[in-house]
């Protein structure tokens, strides 16, 4: 409850088919992309004060991080989908 309040929008208009809670834990099971696009937020990114003048070599910029991050969450996905099915996981490196 102290996390604040979500907005969350879909195209899955029917509350049958899509429940608010279980729309809630499919956008927690994100993890990667909320990292990935939190990575863009951070101030470090900012370009602009550092290496980019132009806002067109700034949305440049910002366009190919996003592809970069697109790329890097299909990988992931790949794997975690062929460690599923081999029944294998990898150790936690944070631990």
């Amino acid at each position: 409850m102290s996390a604040g309040r979500f907005i969350l929008a879909t195209n899955v208009l029917e509350e049958s088919q899509l429940g608010n809670g279980t729309m809630i834990y499919e956008y927690k099971r994100q993890q990667s992309c909320e990292r990935g696009f939190g990575f863009l937020k951070d101030p470090l990114f900012f370009a602009d004060s550092i290496y980019l003048k132009s806002p067109e070599r700034i949305e440049a910029l910002g366009m190919i991080m996003g592809l970069c991050l697109l790329v890097y969450t299909l990988a992931q996905r790949l794997i975690r989908t062929a460690l599923y099915e081999a029944q294998l996981t990898i150790k936690n490196q944070l631990t």
